[in-house]
């Protein structure tokens, strides 16, 4: 496919070491490829378990070298010059399908975080942003891994560097057979971070990466955590009564003010997508368009205290208040992350899809996450871990959880 037009064609700066035939394409600092989201960001790594007597191995070689193909960017490197990195693009792409030799045997006692960690340690993922910074290290992989018997996990890793969880999703569901393989514009628009930081208030904008909250991430990491994190499944039952009891509230508004609230934080902070916000980019646009809605306790603890701060015009102009300096380092705070709402279930040649599921290195820095999910498409579960026995063990009693995530059943 040709690149022209779709690439920046811009001289290299002092001197950057690239390949004469490569391309190059700027990333927004600010929003995607700073320090702090090269070090501290995880990719995005999902896997999925199928049941079928075969892998259909040459549908998804062809399905992935399709997508690839239409989006070149994702066999792009990450390089760095003069401090900024960026994408540089090779003329092929290669290849991005991989065939795990390591199985994963599903005996009686195998959960969850014994598969994941059985991918974790596999070749199928990918490295953060720093550590592939100048590095011939991939940035998008699609892999299998057998599980016998007559299993396979189908996982897909995203350097979150050149792509947000829009992004993500957007590639995945390409994987359907009877889908619509894509072309994302990659280009990134043009004084983006600048139009997110008046929107949101330049405080809120900023505080997660200020040296006093960066102190207070470091601190947490010598806090207590539970050995491994908590995979519970939503309690439909409990979710329908509430959203009954009042029909304008989201299940996101409800399980964002129930998790930080039982969570015991001091602060918390809920990813968003601002495509289709009026701020440039929309639902074609590949890279890293999410910031942060940020919650004090007053905020999220009410259903509607949460819908209130999501809803446009965002209500944080002229409200841009944070933390101060000492809060920042000794309050608890969380992240909410909401995948759910971009789920979806991909069906394979000859295979039964079982469930769906977050892949993640533990622990994360950070005093906690509380990741929502779909394991199935009529199913919800949260993947959480809290820096504070007491709150945790209040959290896990909550009545919105059902019994533990199991991926086998």
């Amino acid at each position: 496919m040709c690149l022209d037009g779709c690439f920046l064609q811009v001289p290299w700066p002092c001197g950057a070491s690239i390949e004469d035939d490569w391309d190059q394409l700027d990333l927004d600092y600010d929003m995607e490829a700073s320090p702090f989201n090269l070090l501290l960001v995880p990719p995005i790594c999902t896997a999925t378990l199928y049941r079928a007597k075969e892998i259909p191995l040459d549908f998804l070689k062809g399905r992935v070298r399709q997508i690839v193909e239409a989006n070149p960017w994702l066999g792009g490197r990450l390089r760095k010059s003069c401090g900024r990195p960026f994408l540089a693009v090779p003329p092929s792409p290669g290849n991005h399908f991989m065939e795990c030799s390591s199985s994963f045997t599903m005996s009686s006692g195998a959960d969850f975080h014994d598969l994941s960690q059985h991918v974790l340690e596999s070749e199928a993922t990918l490295k953060c942003g720093l550590l592939a910074l100048n590095q011939n290290e991939q940035l998008f992989r699609v892999a299998v891994i057998p599980a016998n018997p007559d299993h396979f996990l189908l996982v897909v890793s995203l350097n979150h560097t050149i792509g947000d969880g829009y992004t993500f999703y957007k590639l995945y569901s390409m994987l359907e057979p009877n889908a619509s393989i894509l072309q994302m514009n990659p280009l990134r628009q043009s004084g983006f971070a600048c139009l997110a930081e008046q929107c949101i208030g330049e405080s809120q904008f900023n505080w997660l990466t200020t040296c006093p909250t960066m102190l207070g991430l470091l601190r947490s990491f010598c806090l207590w955590h539970p050995p491994k994190p908590e995979v519970r499944y939503v309690d439909q039952d409990w979710l329908a009564s509430l959203k009954s009891q009042d029909a304008s509230l989201s299940t996101n508004d409800i399980l964002t003010s129930h998790l930080l609230t039982k969570s015991r934080f001091g602060y918390g902070y809920m990813s968003i997508n601002l495509r289709n916000r009026g701020l440039g980019a929309d639902d074609a646009n590949a890279g890293n368009y999410v910031h942060r809605v940020h919650l004090a306790p007053g905020d999220f603890a009410e259903p509607d205290g949460v819908r209130k701060s999501i809803s446009e015009p965002f209500r944080f102009r002229g409200q841009d208040a944070v933390p101060g300096c000492w809060e920042s380092i000794t309050t608890s705070h969380g992240l909410v992350s909401n995948w759910a709402s971009l789920f979806y279930e991909v069906s394979l040649p000859g295979s039964q899809h079982l469930s769906h599921m977050p892949i993640l290195s533990y622990p994360q820095p950070g005093f906690g996450l509380l990741l929502i999910f779909k394991p199935r498409r009529d199913e919800l579960a949260v993947y959480y871990y809290i820096r504070n026995k007491a709150a945790f063990e209040d959290a896990s009693s909550s009545p919105m959880f059902g019994s533990s995530f199991n991926p086998f059943a």
